[in-house]
């Protein structure tokens, strides 16, 4: 379209047009065109040029080139729908009369009603090849009847169909109850910026969309969700069959998820339905199946799916081959809070072997491919981003709410599972992951923690034709698990036909960590090397680790990474056939750490490795985030009521702060008001660093740094040190380092060797109890001793 632009003159707006070519008949009607096409007002003020959509889009179809249709926003169009044939049109309602100029910010309302439902057509009907595009629409209340598809939007042509700015609510259809897209000759679906899909209801498959022929959907850009609809038979937000495919990577609207609150036959069921509250996938026969890749396009924000709810299956997503092949890609996501009786977060079931996958976090595979023609293509979440690849807050329930017997993550008959980077916490289920006759299960890289399960993380059987079973760099901890008390972490219930289980870290204590019903040993299908258990021991030495403190960073602040003097750091060697090259912060693996003597064990157990530059004292800076967490006797706040953190920073960080004290009616002299442990990795010169704050003067308060070395004392609690100290802090203004250099050497130590650091409040003269003192910037490092200090006394 040509450029128009307004001149005012004493007031009066003028509409100025560029040259053009007018057709005769249409001299009245079109408002400017040319032969790049024309702009239509439709409305039934001054101005306009056509009191009905349909005149316009007609007249439009008329014009050569791409069209734009301007719907006045002041009236309310309805009940009737409209259809779109083979043209290239924009349908725009974001101008209130056909002589505004400006956007208003209101959509126009296209309102249908519920009368005579089974022949009352979709709202808008689109038919034949070319770009439409949906402007600054609202489309709701339009009820259709059987054998409907496509509520608000039944879109059956080729080409594109672009929504922006959208809002279709409150409409109802058997098929697609918002928008139904079907095409056999790869018709494109685009969800644009400010699209809600909202509160529609399918009276059998897919509440928000139905996507089935070839068709395909991108909901890509930043800001669209399809929320709160409701599917009496499969997927209630979205059904993609045959051979479509659905690619997802939006941040969402206006707080909601891309898919949020979605629902699959709550409220009223169809036979076999109640599966795929989010999103249900059905293959196909011929072709490359359905598809559906769920990914993300920016670092910080993983794409969402939350709250979504199944009466029966697949809580989040429902995968089913159906005689066919059809593939789930989750890459970069974060589920939450979805439920089902099973696969509260994901299932895929396979009954006629069809070889079909559900793949987490595997973008090499082709199946993931996300067309060259999206609006954009994938970027890696951060690992450190809030929700990367996190699958929480999932609970298996009936639709009344009472628990089941269920899994957050569930595959059966032949589907092939793979998982990479995934983190497993705070769900409520009887399994974390259950496969069923399996073609193949792998889970690399991944952690399962602080999860509430009445069986296991893990159970397992595979097919009796099968790829084998590989788990490598888990990290399995603190679930609690009310099963009986022989119940393993790791549960086989059959033989896969190879088995790479290797550095895995698994922390239950008094579970086993593993069973299965053949012999569990070395050989050369099966390798079970580089794993820590706590006891009893299970697997197969020569190369196993059996830990009774795994020494996790802060277990309760949901902090697994390791602590420098964790015995699984640095544990045993590493190889390309072994490990992954990433650990689950997506920092390379192996490292190996200068404090320990230089040997081949430079490989972390687990999902985390520690990296040479990592602080060994973590949040001695008291960030923003953390605040006080890590700092004991509290994990999870105040260390002692009245020391808190504080914003003000020592080096002025916006994103940290310090502890502060302020206990006016303590009575104490003297206060430890917090304490660390320090588990000593190795012989060697430690150092210890920190600042403090207190106001200037003979009467003011005091800080110290105390520390106390026990040599076979993990938790620092022997009142008998083998060496203690204390030293003070530079006096003057603002915040100052130790008075002097606080070096430890220590040249043997045993695995359980321990510094304890203690931050003192000293009160002076001043009878406001402890007050005003600050504490920032506590570290400690260390490195090998030189051959002339090895010999060195100690604490003797």
């Amino acid at each position: 379209m040509r450029k128009i632009t307004a001149n005012a003159i004493g007031g009066v707006v003028r509409i100025v047009f560029p040259a053009k070519r007018i057709r005769v008949g249409l001299l009245l009607l079109v408002v400017s065109f040319g032969a790049q096409g024309a702009t239509f007002l439709v409305g039934t003020g001054g101005g306009c040029n056509f009191n009905t959509i349909q005149g316009g889009i007609n007249a439009a179809a008329s014009n050569p080139g791409p069209d734009i249709v301007r719907i006045s926003n002041a009236t309310t169009w309805g009940p009737g729908g409209v259809s779109i044939g083979q043209q290239d049109v924009t349908l725009d309602g974001r101008f209130a009369t056909c002589t505004d100029t400006v956007a208003n910010g209101n959509f126009a309302q296209l309102v249908g009603n519920a009368i005579n439902p089974d022949a009352r057509p979709a709202m808008i009907t689109i038919t034949g090849s070319g770009v439409r595009r949906l402007l600054g629409l609202q489309i709701r209340n339009n009820v259709r009847g059987v054998n409907s598809s496509g509520g608000a939007i039944n879109y059956s042509g080729t080409g594109e169909l672009i929504l922006s700015a959208m809002d279709v609510r409150d409409n109802r259809a058997q098929s697609g109850g918002a928008i139904s897209a079907n095409s056999t000759g790869g018709g494109l679906l685009t969800l644009s910026d400010g699209v809600l899909i909202e509160n529609n209801i399918a009276d059998l498959n897919g509440g928000g969309l139905t996507l089935s022929g070839n068709a395909t959907l991108f909901a890509v850009d930043a800001n669209l969700s399809i929320a709160s609809n409701e599917a009496y038979g499969l997927g209630g937000g979205l059904f993609v069959r045959e051979e479509a495919g659905a690619y997802f990577a939006s941040t969402g609207l206006g707080g909601r998820a891309v898919l949020q609150s979605n629902r699959s036959a709550i409220s009223f069921a169809v036979a076999g339905g109640g599966r795929g509250g989010a999103i249900a996938i059905r293959g196909s026969s011929s072709g490359a199946g359905a598809r559906v890749v769920v990914f993300s396009t920016n670092p910080n924000f993983p794409t969402r799916i939350a709250d979504n709810r199944a009466k029966e299956k697949g809580g989040g997503i429902y995968l089913e081959p159906s005689f066919g092949t059809a593939t789930l890609c989750v890459m970069d996501a974060h589920l939450s809070g979805n439920g089902a009786r099973d696969g509260a977060a994901l299932l895929a079931e396979d009954d006629f072997a069809a070889n079909s996958n559900m793949i987490y976090n595997v973008p090499t595979r082709a199946e993931c491919t996300v067309p060259a023609n999206a609006p954009a293509q994938p970027v890696r979440c951060a690992p450190q981003a809030n929700g990367c690849n996190v699958i929480e807050a999932h609970v298996t329930q009936t639709t009344p709410g009472l628990p089941t017997a269920g899994s957050v993550v569930f595959v059966r008959e032949n589907i092939e599972l793979l998982m990479r980077d995934a983190k497993f916490i705070n769900n409520t289920a009887e399994y974390l992951m259950t496969a069923v006759d399996a073609r193949r299960v792998e889970l690399n890289t991944a952690l399962m923690t602080d999860n509430n399960l009445s069986g296991a993380p893990l159970r397992l059987g595979f097919a009796a034709v099968n790829q084998g079973f590989i788990m490598r760099n888990v990290t399995i901890a603190d679930n609690t698990m009310t099963s009986a008390s022989a119940t393993p972490s790791v549960w086989l219930d059959t033989a896969p036909a190879t088995v790479r289980f290797n550095n895995n870290l698994i922390f239950q204590p008094a579970r086993t960590a593993l069973t299965a019903p053949f012999q569990i040993a070395n050989s050369t299908t099966h390798n079970w090397e580089y794993n820590a258990t706590n006891p009893p021991q299970v697997l197969p030495n020569p190369f196993q680790l059996v830990v009774s403190d795994a020494r996790f960073e802060n277990a309760a602040f949901n902090d697994y990474r390791l602590r420098i003097g964790s015995s699984a750091v640095n544990a045993f060697p590493a190889g390309p056939s072994i490990n992954a090259t990433l650990d689950l912060d997506g920092r390379a693996r192996p490292g190996d750490l200068s404090i320990f003597p230089l040997d081949v064990s430079n490989d972390d157990v687990g999902a985390y490795e520690r990296q040479e530059a990592d602080p060994w004292l973590v949040n001695g800076s008291f960030s923003a985030a953390a605040q006080l967490r890590y700092w004991e006797p509290s994990a999870n706040g105040e260390a002692i009521p009245g020391v808190v953190w504080d914003a003000q920073d020592a080096s002025g960080n916006s994103n940290s702060g310090s502890a502060l004290v302020n206990l006016p009616a303590s009575l104490a002299s003297r206060l430890t008001v917090l304490r660390r442990c320090f588990n000593v990795p190795a012989p060697g010169r430690y150092t210890i660093t920190a600042k403090a704050q207190r106001i200037t003067g003979i009467n003011a308060d005091n800080a110290l740094l105390s520390w106390r070395f026990r040599e076979n004392d993990a938790t620092c609690t022997n009142p008998n040190p083998q060496g203690s100290g204390e030293n003070a802090f530079v006096s003057g203004n603002g915040f100052q380092p130790l008075a002097a250099p606080l070096q430890i050497d220590l040249s043997s130590t045993t695995a359980n060797s321990t510094i304890e650091i203690r931050l003192d409040a000293v009160s002076g003269l001043n009878l406001n109890g402890l007050t005003n003192v600050r504490f920032d910037d506590v570290g400690i490092s260390g490195g090998p001793l030189l051959p002339d200090e090895i010999f060195a006394d100690d604490f003797e």
